[in-house]
This record gives structure tokens, sequence and C-alpha cells, in this order.
């Protein structure tokens, strides 16, 4: 009996295998000319070590499991392969280096290519094998998350129908006039308020913003319960919501059923942990 209650319990003393976060993946980009930033989890102590065009680093897991690393920059170019290696090991193939940005929002930034103007044109003409996207599935939380569900895929007419048409054409237009490959981070959602974009702490700092949370606590038990630890009353004792301050009207802007076009305040980014 006691040899088959130890064979029963050694699977759940088993290890962990060193796991990456969605976005780092087969067929991905990564950003030229500045570090290459890894990450991911594994055990606890568990030494993790990346390799890539030569180059080699190492780290330990922290006590919560997570690890992360930097590689030294390097030039535009690929394909390549990154090699991750704990008590498992990790091969991602078809990598590029090139120019990584994100695009982010609402309607403007999620309007496909498949409602633009010639869309059937536009996609049948879409083979750009060196511009890689990655679309982040819409899932609401309320709390930051550690990690999305996506995949890396090339640009081709068999996925460009479902790219933001801002992220297609901008791509395009940077990676004809660089000549070199880029990736697309799309995370944009159509209606959403402006308060899902803001972090929490920023809302509770400003009085005139309370009832805005005072709105989302009643969507969420997990924000209601945090709301009313960090403001010291009971869910039974609130106060009554105040109004939110409004200011002198503004002229309507008339909105656009096109997407507005991507200008330079956006910024090139992989090193989001």
């Amino acid at each position: 009996m006691r040899r088959l209650l130890l064979f029963l319990v050694f699977p759940l003393l088993a290890t962990a295998d060193v796991r990456l976060p969605a976005i780092l993946g087969d067929h991905m980009a990564l950003q030229a000319q500045m570090p290459l930033h890894f990450w991911g989890w594994a055990d606890p102590g568990e030494k993790v070590e990346v390799k890539f065009r030569g180059q080699s680093a190492s780290t330990t897991a922290e006590a919560d499991g997570r690890w992360s690393l930097y590689l030294n920059p390097e030039a535009a170019g690929g394909p390549d392969t990154v090699e991750i290696a704990g008590r498992n090991r990790i091969r991602l193939d078809d990598v590029l280096v090139g120019e990584v940005w994100v695009g982010s929002g609402q309607s403007n930034m999620v309007f496909p290519v498949k409602n633009a103007n010639d869309a059937d044109k536009e996609i049948a003409a879409a083979s750009f094998p060196e511009i890689r996207i990655f679309k982040v599935k819409l899932e609401t939380a309320s709390e930051p998350k550690q990690d999305v569900e996506g995949e890396w895929v090339a640009c081709s007419p068999q996925t460009a129908g479902d790219i933001s048409g801002v992220g297609y054409f901008f791509s395009r237009d940077l990676h004809q006039k660089l000549g070199g490959p880029i990736g697309f981070i799309q995370s944009a959602w159509g209606g959403t308020p402006a308060q899902a974009w803001t972090p929490y702490e920023e809302l509770d700092g400003d009085p005139a913003l309370h009832q805005v949370i005072d709105i989302g606590v009643r969507r969420s038990t997990l924000t209601r319960a945090r709301w009313c630890a960090t403001r010291k009353l009971s869910i039974a004792g609130r106060r009554k919501p105040q109004p939110l301050a409004r200011p002198g009207r503004r002229p309507r802007a008339s909105r656009s059923r096109h997407a507005a076009p991507a200008t330079s305040t956006s910024r090139p980014c992989f090193t989001t942990r």
C-alpha cells in the first residue's frame, strides 16, 4: 500500500517546464537596435538560458517562478532561431528583427482591412512575409494580466483581412520605405470607455473620477472589494456617489467611419513585462 501511495503522489511533485508568454513565439518580430527582452516562468531557482544569433545569457527564476533577461541589441534581418533551455528546451523558429510597433485604442484602430476601400484588391496584394502581426485576443480582466492570448502570423492574403487597417497600411508603408521586417501588435477594442485604459490608482487619486469607479464596482465583485478595502469603507455604509465635475462644453467632433492614420507619437515597443 505504501509503494502504491508513493507512486500516486510522485506525479504531483514533478517539476514545471520553462514557459514563455504568448508574445514570444514562432514567427515573432523583435525590436532592432534595442536590448532584446526575454521573460517567462519556471520553477523557483531554476536556471534558464537564452541563445540567439551567437549570443547567450542566463538567469535564475525568482521565488514566484518569474525570470527575465536581456540580450544585446541586434540589427534588422532574419529569419533566425531562438533557443531557451531550462529543465526543458524551447525552440522558436522564423524569428525576425526589425521595427516593432503597438497599435492600441478603439474602433478606429480595430477597423479591419476587409472593410477598407478596395478591400478585395488590397487583400489580394497583401503578400508581405516580413510583416508580422500579433493580434491580442479581447478579454476583460479586473487586474493587469501577466499574459495574453494570441500568436504571430505573417501578413498574407489569408491573414490580412482581419488586421487593423491602420496597422496594415502603416506597416506596409514602413516596410516598403525601410526595406526590413516590421512587427505590429494589435491590442484594440472598439467602444471601450477611457476608464478601461486608465490605471486604477489614477482614477482613485482624482475625486472627480470616483463616480467612474462607483459605476464600475457594481459590475465587478473583485473590484468592489478592492475599492472598499482601499477606501476603508464598508459596502453597507458607502457614501453617496458624487457627481462628476462638468467643465464647459466642447464642440462635438465629427466621427469618421475610416481609420485614422498612425502618427509619430507611436513608438516601438517590445520590452513590456
